[in-house]
């Protein structure tokens, strides 16, 4: 990780339907002031949630700018349930990234939005 440098993180999610529990899966991510993600972290808002996809869902934090200090980066998939319903809930991850891709085209780049990608991958 370089400081003052600009990162991507992503990865693509699934949540299959008819789960008979409410949650939501999100991507976070935590700068760190140790090598191999140790020290202190300092951290990057999560990405939107995603309750329920059809397919295989994008999920960004776009341009996360490496504040002074950091040393390395801990990207986090979350799995959590939101209600008291028992049983189990699956998330599906795939494709994890880190890196200075340059994401140009998210949902609303044209008005300078940068939200996560909305779409679903069948």
């Amino acid at each position: 990780i370089v400081v003052g440098e600009s990162y991507d993180v992503g990865t693509f999610v699934r949540v299959p339907p008819g789960q008979n529990a409410t949650c939501r899966a999100r991507l976070g991510l935590y700068w760190r002031t140790g090598s191999n993600c140790s020290g202190s972290q300092i951290s990057v808002p999560d990405s939107p949630s995603v309750y329920v996809s059809n397919g295989w869902t994008l999920m960004t934090l776009p341009q996360q700018g490496a504040p002074a200090g950091v040393v390395s980066a801990e990207v986090t998939l979350f799995n959590a349930k939101t209600s008291g319903t028992p049983g189990q809930y699956q998330t599906f991850f795939d494709g994890v990234f880190l890196g200075d891709f340059g994401v140009l085209f998210t949902n609303n780049f044209e008005d300078g939005a940068l939200s996560s990608w909305s779409q679903v991958v069948p």
